[in-house]
């Protein structure tokens, strides 16, 4: 079941070990989705920030005046509401699949997060190909991730 964003609510302590547990366990993406009825990309999405990799604090990854209010959304996101190109799909795909950051691609293609998830899931929007973004998402959860002061991206240890 796809949840609409009026439908959305924040992710529980329960519901993260929940994913953790049935991650270790094996289950399938559409077996955690529909066991905490929530949507195959929430679930790989939130499997990503379990690892570390989509970290909630991530002012530091964002240009500086990407929060400063007198801005307006075109002038922080200079791509906001342009049409993804057959080229920018294949490059926003590749970014994603080697574990980029979602702001990091954002910034990227000078689009906001929320546009850089909404396009990786109309390209992604096959059972099949939710399958393989959950199993990349689930080998993160292996490695450990830590930031390191001087650096915009965290370093993998295993």
């Amino acid at each position: 079941m796809e949840s609409s964003a009026k439908n959305s609510r924040y992710w529980t302590k329960e519901e993260e070990e929940t994913v953790k547990r049935m991650v270790l366990e094996g289950s399938s993406l559409f077996e955690i989705a529909q066991a905490l009825n929530r949507s195959p990309m929430a679930v790989i999405l939130r499997t990503r920030i379990l690892s570390g990799l989509e970290r909630p604090d991530v002012k530091h990854r964002m240009p500086e005046d990407y929060y400063d209010q007198r801005k307006t959304i075109v002038q922080v996101a200079s791509n906001y509401g342009r049409t993804w190109t057959v080229a920018d799909n294949a490059q926003l795909q590749k970014m994603f699949d080697n574990g980029k950051n979602i702001f990091e691609i954002a910034d990227f293609f000078s689009r906001t997060p929320t546009a850089i998830i909404k396009q990786i899931e109309k390209i992604n929007d096959t059972p099949e190909k939710k399958t393989v973004l959950f199993q990349k998402a689930k080998l993160l959860m292996g490695k450990k991730r830590i930031l390191v002061k001087s650096e915009k991206t965290p370093k993998e240890y295993t």
